[in-house]
């Protein structure tokens, strides 16, 4: 692992070595992070990234996606969130998944398939793709924002707002017995749990 406290380190160590993961603060004392990322976009390094800042708005999330971060992380945090984040993103990087089993699903990412009790559902490409990103990120839990730009690439608004709970609602029929796994989070997004959790 390498550090940089500020732009000019930074742009040196990514002209010298090629990282699995960048974690970049947006603000740093001689530039942006945010500009540093496009900087090793244009370079086409294409490691994982992960922004760290103060900034929640949601025209800020977009922002950092749009200019290459993979993930985002909102100050104050928890340092186990961000290690859970790095690990994760890492093994996406590297392919290492193999199979998830979150209660009665099962899920086989080299397959492409998902199966209840033992039984394989039928679901679209980004149904699966859905329940693939969620099943990735730590604590098995996503936003619609971030739902929104992984699965479409687009910005939110109410269309593709309205596509998502259209794919959410299709998902839950396939489950059958396992819909109440792909729980709703009033106010924040959507999560994978081991029981039937309803809607919180």
């Amino acid at each position: 692992m390498q550090t940089a406290g500020n732009v000019a380190t930074a742009v040196q160590l990514v002209r010298e070595t090629q990282f699995d993961l960048l974690v970049l603060d947006w603000n740093l004392p001689d530039g942006s992070g945010l500009a540093l990322l496009r900087a090793v976009r244009g370079r086409g390094q294409t490691c994982p990234a992960i922004m760290l800042t103060g900034r929640s708005e949601i025209d800020d999330r977009v922002t950092a996606l749009d200019s290459g971060a993979d993930d985002y992380l909102v100050k104050p945090f928890d340092p186990k969130e961000l290690v859970a984040r790095v690990q994760a993103h890492l093994r996406r990087a590297h392919g290492d998944f193999g199979i998830h089993k979150i209660g009665r699903i099962t899920l086989c990412e080299s397959e492409g398939k998902v199966l209840v009790d033992g039984q394989e559902i039928s679901l679209k490409k980004q149904e699966f793709e859905f329940l693939r990103w969620l099943a990735r990120l730590p604590g098995r839990q996503g936003s619609r924002e971030d739902a929104i730009r992984t699965l479409w690439h687009k910005r939110v608004n109410p269309h593709s707002s309205h596509l998502l709970d259209v794919y959410v609602a299709n998902i839950r029929r396939t489950l059958g017995v396992a819909a109440g796994q792909l729980a709703t989070v009033w106010g924040q997004g959507f999560r994978l749990v081991d029981g039937d959790g309803g809607q919180e």
